[in-house]
This record gives structure tokens, sequence and C-alpha cells, in this order.
């Protein structure tokens, strides 16, 4: 009941679509919500003050809101690039969603704010973009194939995967765009 439920195989395709763009929209309430709490804490926060917790807190926040795309990308990598033979060939797939998503976690202790952001957004839109050309390698099934024998689900999944790095390079221009007119205002300020 729970796989149905959560696959939405009790749905015909349009109500798949709605589902799927539903979450999508949930995710994003959670996570404009996080980014907002930081926000919003960061003008109470002075620089001669000490907030280990909220940085802990922003850390998070980048690493779980933009390495979950990266993870999610990178399982798909997986389940195209992994052995078909390999022992726990399935749960290595999930392996590899936590482990990039991990990785993803501990980025942001290296890097600047800003670039934080920019690292795993980037690299999840490429990640994204290559999912098409990855399943046009591996399989028979590729994204032109797929729209000349009229099987959408295929050609959907590999089109969803092009909007989603599309949206992910769209953000990575913008955070891109606020970074350097943020220097430039900085710039004038001295």
């Amino acid at each position: 009941t729970f796989l149905g439920l959560h696959e939405g195989l009790y749905a015909k395709l349009s109500l798949r679509w709605l589902y799927f763009l539903s979450g999508i929209l949930g995710m994003g309430m959670v996570a404009t919500g996080a980014i907002y709490w930081t926000v919003k804490r960061q003008k109470k926060i002075t620089q001669q003050t000490h907030h280990r917790g909220y940085r802990l807190v922003n850390q998070l926040n980048i690493g779980t809101i933009a390495g979950l795309p990266l993870a999610i990308a990178a399982y798909f990598w997986a389940n195209r690039l992994l052995p078909v033979t390999m022992d726990n060939r399935a749960a290595w797939e999930l392996h590899t969603l936590f482990i990039v998503w991990l990785l993803a976690l501990l980025y942001p202790t290296i890097r600047g704010r800003q670039q934080s952001w920019l690292g795993p957004l980037s690299f999840a839109a490429l990640c994204f973009y290559g999912i098409p050309i990855v399943n046009a390698l591996t399989t028979d099934r590729g994204l032109l194939f797929s729209i000349h024998q009229g099987d959408w689900v295929f050609a959907g999944f590999d089109l969803t995967c092009i909007a989603t790095g599309l949206c992910l390079s769209i953000a990575v221009y913008q955070l891109q765009r606020r970074t350097n007119n943020n220097s430039c205002i900085g710039d004038n300020a001295r």
C-alpha cells in the first residue's frame, strides 16, 4: 500500500504528474522556510558575536537543500552505471545517494557561504543534464528513440531530468548574479 502511494501507482499519468508537482512544491516550501529562517537570524547576528549554532544550521541547510538534488542525480547515475549482476546492486544505488549527500553536507565546512551553494547546485545541474546521455549510452531507450516510439514514461523521465538541470542552472545563475551585485556594492562602499 505504501509503495503504491509513494510511486503513485493508483493513478493515471496526468494525476501522477500532479502528485509529482505537489511534492516539488511542498519540498520548495520547506526549503524556502529553512533559508528564510537563517536569513532572518543573520540580520540579528553581529560580526563580533560568534554563533556556532547559526553556522551549523546554515551549513546543514546548504548541504541538505543543495546536496539533495546532487545525491538524487548520483542515484540515477548509479542505477545506470553499476553492473546489473552486482551483488546488492539496489542497496549500492541507495548507498551512492547517501554517500554523495554526506559529502554535500560536509562541503559547506570547507567553502564560503556563497560558494557552498554554487558548487553542489552547479554539479547537480551537470549531472541531471548528463542522465539522458547516460541513458542513451547504457540502454536501448534513449530520449529520441523513446519519443519516436511514443514511450512517454522513459521520454518523460529524460525530459524531467533536463528540466531539473535547467532549473538548477537558473538557480546557479541567480546566485552568481547576486554574488556579483553584492561584491560591486561592497567595492563602491569602500
